[in-house]
């Protein structure tokens, strides 16, 4: 069984995923309500850098 490990903890209050992906699909979204879930944090930020030009 896979364990959900959240990517970035900010300030106590918000989980950040970043991913590189082509699209979201619905087991992302599913993830970060685990994530919300097992931090009990109200918010949630999920960053896709596929195609970001930094």
């Amino acid at each position: 069984m896979d364990t959900l490990i959240p990517g970035l903890l900010v300030n106590g209050q918000v989980v950040v995923d970043p991913k590189i992906v082509s699209e979201f699909i619905d087991t992302h979204a599913a993830q970060m309500v685990g994530y919300l879930a097992i931090t009990g944090y109200k918010l949630a930020i999920l960053l896709n850098f596929k195609n970001a030009d930094l």
